[in-house]
């Protein structure tokens, strides 16, 4: 026997305080599609019904287009790829798949060292979007003990806190904030879809 469809809404709009990100309220009472649909491109549950796309190379766009963007040495296509590493890095980190130990700024940047559940460890250079993995290791003990050489006193535990800040507050689960007002547009999924309109991209 057929299952009746069952559309679920979502609204999409502005951030009210990170004009770079995007809030999703989904108005249906039955949400899981939408929500499973919406992860999958980046978005991140911040209420039973809410959900916040929050990027850290919101930046981008002036950069590619700025003949002064900060890595003048490389050119358009290498810059978008330097700021998706980056953001690759940021959603290890947020995830918890790569959990940093340590942090030291060197001066000019901050420099990190984790681990990924895999076991490989990281040195990483640099912050938000301009940051990289500078040095591979194959085991926590020596990505650490590297690390502690090269910044002794200057090394502080965990990461770094004002690193990624305004991408962490957007990601703070709703009841330790109020809801967002939703402006913009909406659209609405088929449950019964594999892909809902304009998240085929």
């Amino acid at each position: 026997m057929p299952q009746p469809e069952t559309a679920a809404h979502v609204r999409l709009g502005r951030h009210p305080q990170h004009t770079s990100a995007v809030t999703a309220a989904l108005t249906s009472s039955s949400p899981t599609t939408a929500r499973a649909l919406l992860s999958v491109h980046g978005f991140r549950a911040t209420g039973e019904h809410t959900l916040v796309l929050a990027r850290i190379d919101h930046e981008e766009p002036h950069y590619a287009q700025q003949a002064g963007h900060p890595l003048h040495w490389l050119d358009r296509d290498v810059i978008r790829d330097v700021f998706a590493q980056s953001q690759q890095i940021h959603d290890d980190i947020m995830s918890g798949h790569l959990v940093i130990h340590l942090h030291a700024h060197d001066g000019w940047t901050t420099d990190a060292v984790g681990t990924y559940r895999d076991g490989h460890s990281v040195h990483l250079h640099g912050e938000d979007h301009l940051r990289q993995i500078a040095l591979d290791f194959t085991s926590p003990a020596k990505a650490i003990s590297d690390f502690e050489r090269l910044y002794g006193a200057a090394i502080r535990p965990g990461p770094a806190p004002a690193t990624e800040q305004a991408a962490a507050q957007v990601l703070t689960p709703a009841e330790a904030k109020p809801e967002p007002q939703q402006t913009g547009q909406s659209l609405a999924t088929n449950t019964h879809s594999p892909k809902g309109p304009g998240l085929d991209q």
